[in-house]
């Protein structure tokens, strides 16, 4: 989405190489630099964010829930501030950050547990386990990144 964002298209329907070049960081190409980004970390990081991207998606599935549609619009406030975070800061560790929002859900669907029954119970424990998870992973990369070991997400 950012990289429709920050790349024009001409009428003509041809790309310039200079309209895809963010306009503090002249010489760059955005695209290529996420690509490279993404080829430099670990395989199992993509996979984990696609999974996770899969898990709060299916919170769709339950919408008659209203804690489904709490834990699908956390989701989407937190990608919203990691596109912010990542055209500030790049791909950096600080990323993890984006994801605090999930610290005050995490226990209202654990507590929510319990209660529910059937496959939003599944689903439940499913999003509480793998968001655990990736908040612990998030604090040591947030934690990392602000006692100065500043580096790309690896």
């Amino acid at each position: 989405m950012l990289e429709s964002i920050l790349s024009f298209q001409r009428l003509d329907g041809n790309r310039r190489e200079q309209d895809n070049e963010p306009r503090d960081h002249p010489g760059k190409n955005p695209r290529a630099e996420r690509k490279r980004e993404v080829l430099r970390q670990p395989a199992w990081i993509p996979l984990w964010v696609g999974l996770l991207m899969m898990i709060n998606m299916g919170s769709i599935g339950f919408w008659d829930e209203p804690l489904a549609r709490w834990i699908l619009g956390v989701f989407m406030a937190s990608a919203m501030l990691m596109m912010g975070l990542y055209a500030r800061f790049g791909f950096e560790k600080i990323l993890g950050l984006g994801h605090f929002l999930w610290i005050p859900l995490l226990p209202v669907v654990v507590l929510a547990i319990p209660a529910a029954d059937g496959g939003f119970r599944t689903f439940l424990v499913v999003w509480a386990v793998a968001t655990s998870i990736s908040l612990l992973l998030d604090i040591v990369d947030v934690w990392k990144h602000f006692s100065g070991v500043r580096q790309a997400i690896s």
